[in-house]
């Protein structure tokens, strides 16, 4: 009998991406722990290029769309005012669904700096964690060749790995295990990516 053989860290503070992908990552290490450089895609459209040296800077941006007519873009600062400037269309949509994404906890050295606990995302944070979850997406899909990976309620930043490929017999006998452990079933992960096999 195959039981699950361990648990796993998922992406612990999950943000809305919407439309937003990241493409061509590549990763390598900086002066101040790991970078990375990629393609910002919304939906197929490739609208910028992104680059974190990894040296306590902050992200580089160039946006694709530079041709075009300006657009006023305001950004929250951390004090809660805003800056406003003039940017790109591209940059525009992408510092809209920033600011429309709901309160993002601070980590501590910006709650120290700010004195709150929450406030919104900024490009650091949203193309950080978009970037950690297409490695944590790759990773996964390499896992599920030949394991099944699932998630159970109440503990979303973990999933467990069961060592047998996926099919509904599999999906069956986790729930089943899920049910003796008084646990419940949340996701498959390996469902994820069945659209993208076929």
């Amino acid at each position: 009998m195959t039981k699950p053989t361990g648990k796993d860290v998922l992406e612990p503070k999950p943000i809305d991406f919407g439309e937003y992908t990241a493409k061509n990552v590549k990763g390598f290490k900086g002066t101040d722990g790991d970078g990375y450089s990629a393609d910002l895609c919304r939906g197929t459209k490739k609208v910028a290029s992104i680059v974190d040296n990894a040296d306590g800077s902050m992200v580089n941006i160039w946006w694709k769309d530079t041709e075009g007519e300006r657009v006023k873009i305001s950004v929250p600062r951390l004090d809660g005012s805003l800056h406003t400037y003039k940017g790109t269309p591209d940059e525009k949509i992408f510092r809209d669904h920033m600011n429309n994404l709901p309160p993002y906890p601070y980590d501590k050295w910006t709650k120290e700096m700010t004195g709150k606990d929450y406030g919104t995302v900024d490009e650091g944070i949203f193309l950080g964690a978009l970037i950690d979850k297409h490695d944590n997406d790759k990773r996964c899909k390499r896992l599920c060749r030949t394991k099944t990976l699932f998630t159970v309620k109440g503990e979303d930043d973990t999933f467990y790995t069961y060592n047998a490929p996926y099919n509904q017999k599999t999906k069956e006998r986790i729930t089943s295990i899920c049910s003796d452990r008084n646990q419940q079933l949340d996701e498959i992960i390996n469902e994820r990516f069945l659209n993208e096999e076929a």
